[in-house]
């Protein structure tokens, strides 16, 4: 494994102000710039080089699914590790998605959303942004990541006493059998 380690230099690093680097790295990204990072970033990295995501043309669920397929997976290499490490948010951002994650589903779930092919509503759901432009500025970008990870997490959890599914599995598993399965209650 190979670190650029000018990526870890800490969220306050002066570097990531300076106006040559923050416009490659905005606040919102190089907030994940610290040392704590790198065994999450290392584990995704592995992960994407193992089974790449492919995303393209799919529904926003297949999407949202895909990249939770992975957080999962993540969650369940690092156990110990806090959520906010794992899924890239703020401590504020988190706690905000998890009080609101019913409104957020409501409204992905709402008009069709959930089929949706539409590059500008999966780039306002699933794209890094330091707010997100249906929920407002406590919610970040890609809250997309969470809810997907939330879908996965409940189909794993309905899996147990049936036949074992494992990791590997779960990344070959198709994004809509999880979702038709997988019993949600936000």
């Amino acid at each position: 494994i190979a670190v650029r380690l000018q990526l870890y230099l800490g969220a306050g690093s002066s570097w990531y102000f300076s106006e040559q680097v923050n416009t490659i790295y905005p606040e919102y990204i190089s907030h994940q710039f610290a040392p704590e990072y790198i065994v999450v970033n290392s584990m995704q990295n592995i992960l994407n080089d193992y089974e790449p995501v492919l995303l393209n043309g799919k529904k926003l669920i297949e999407q949202m699914i895909e990249i939770g397929k992975r957080q999962y997976i993540i969650a369940q290499c690092l156990p110990t590790t806090q959520d906010t490490l794992l899924m890239g948010y703020t401590g504020r951002q988190l706690k905000a998605i998890e009080e609101n994650k019913g409104d957020i589903w409501a409204f992905i779930s709402s008009q069709n959303r959930l089929f949706s092919v539409d590059p500008n509503l999966t780039k306002s759901i699933l794209t890094e942004a330091p707010y997100n432009d249906y929920f407002g500025e406590d919610i970040p970008g890609n809250v997309g990541k969470y809810m997907g990870y939330l879908i996965v997490q409940t189909w794993m959890s309905q899996q147990k006493g049936k036949s074992k599914t494992d990791l590997k599995a779960l990344l070959t598993t198709p994004a809509m059998t999880i979702f038709d399965q997988a019993k949600l209650d936000f």
